[in-house]
């Protein structure tokens, strides 16, 4: 300090009822994040926590933009400061008053400590919920992930493509957490960890998945036609239809609890209209099916075409 004093500048903060009163509500704040200010209650030991809980955020969460406004502007104020006094009593409550929020400061401030905190839980729950709905698997991430694990487990051996080989293997693995589970099934899909992701990994995770689901279901029904893998390709519907004009048209569709209810519905409405004759609720049952098949193959058709313009 001595040589240069210019780089080197002197506060003196008054011990005033407001500072402390402030203090305490950074204190209450992050202990709503699980993090305790340790030592006495003084700005630098504040301000510690802080950074310490911030530094054991992942990635994803000090980078996405899925956060509130009031987040993300405390999250850059918290990256550029060089100055712990000046962000404790200065800058953090001035984005407290341009916010113009109606709560008190405490209460804003845990506000943003936990959007932030969990936007990490919050990518999590959304790649979990597009793998329930790419494999129309209803239900939480334990319930996707258990399923799979159902139709794997028996059949790790009878596939050789190399990525949904390491797909299989890694579903039909009971060792690891589901939050575990999650990032390894994440990483093997898009090559990333998901810790590490960006808001754009999640975009390309929805195409990449889609992809993957459509290999696996392709794999489901071969394996389904094989006697010693009956429990594979339970969940699922195959059925091969002769169109009017002679073509051939299969449908593999997965039969969830609610295609499910639906179908006795239909079936109690036919065995009322039809008085219970069989062959007449046979015979409106194939021609609903070959007529919405026939509806969906010029559109396929349509699409595969316009694929392959783009291609």
């Amino acid at each position: 300090m001595y040589k240069t004093p210019v780089q080197f500048e002197i506060k003196e903060l008054p011990a005033s009822a407001a500072s402390r009163t402030l203090l305490e509500d950074y204190r209450a704040a992050l202990a709503t994040v699980g993090c305790q200010v340790d030592g006495e209650l003084t700005a630098l030991e504040v301000a510690r926590s802080t950074y310490r809980w911030l530094a054991r955020l992942p990635s994803y969460s000090l980078q996405s933009g899925r956060v509130s406004k009031d987040t993300a502007l405390f999250r850059a104020r918290l990256e550029r400061s060089r100055d712990h006094i000046d962000l404790l009593f200065k800058a953090v409550p001035q984005l407290h008053k341009d916010s113009k929020s109606k709560q008190a400061f405490r209460a804003w401030l845990s506000n943003v400590l936990i959007d932030l905190g969990a936007t990490y839980k919050r990518l999590q729950d959304e790649v979990g919920g597009v793998l329930s709905t790419s494999f129309d698997i209803a239900g939480t991430l334990p319930r996707v992930r258990q399923q799979l694990q159902k139709e794997c487990s028996s059949a790790t051996t009878d596939v050789a493509e190399v990525n949904l080989r390491s797909f299989v293997l890694r579903c039909a693995d009971p060792t690891l957490s589901d939050d575990r589970w999650l990032d390894s099934i994440a990483s093997l899909i898009v090559h990333k960890p998901l810790d590490s992701w960006t808001d754009a990994t999640l975009t390309q995770f929805e195409g990449a998945v889609i992809e993957l689901c459509a290999q696996y279901k392709r794999w489901v029904r071969l394996l389904s036609h094989r006697a010693h893998h009956p429990a594979i390709g339970e969940r699922y519907v195959s059925l091969t239809m002769t169109l009017p004009s002679g073509h051939e048209s299969a449908v593999f569709v997965a039969a969830d609890p609610v295609a499910k209810k639906m179908a006795a519905e239909m079936l109690e409405s036919l065995d009322r209209t039809s008085g219970g004759n069989r062959d007449r609720m046979l015979a409106v049952l194939g021609q609903a099916l070959v007529t919405l098949q026939a509806a969906e193959t010029p559109i396929r058709e349509k699409l595969e075409n316009d694929n392959q313009k783009a291609s």
